[in-house]
């Protein structure tokens, strides 16, 4: 089953919401469940491989990538989250599937960021 969701908080953490505007569309993207988050342990959060990032657009001379992207062991920058009513349907969902999935970016008819995430249908059952 393909689910659909804008993504939110990008512009909380830069460069997030200009590596989202700059990157095209069917960019391999990857929701990650957050259950410790502190504000919703429903938390999904959209995440991006470092290297699909042309980093160079976002950073002054003599800077390195980890001085601008906050980057995890697994060499992933977060973009963003999925809306807390989405997150809500789909972190049960996502648990089930060993806690994260791959989407791809997209963006609505406004230009707002989306990602579109395939889901196993058993697992929403």
């Amino acid at each position: 089953m393909e689910i659909f969701s804008q993504i939110v908080g990008a512009r909380f953490r830069p460069p997030a919401a200009d590596v989202l505007n700059n990157l095209p569309m069917t960019t391999e993207l990857i929701c990650v469940r957050e259950p410790d988050n502190e504000h919703d342990h429903n938390a999904i959060k959209v995440m991006i491989d470092i290297d699909l990032v042309n980093t160079k657009d976002f950073i002054e001379p003599g800077q390195e990538p980890s001085d601008v992207f906050s980057i995890d062991e697994e060499g992933h920058y977060q973009l963003g989250y999925i809306p807390r009513d989405i997150a809500e349907i789909l972190a049960p969902v996502l648990d089930k599937m060993g806690g994260s999935c791959v989407g791809v970016l997209g963006f609505t008819m406004e230009g707002r960021p989306q990602v579109s995430m395939e889901v196993d249908e058993e697992a929403s059952a």
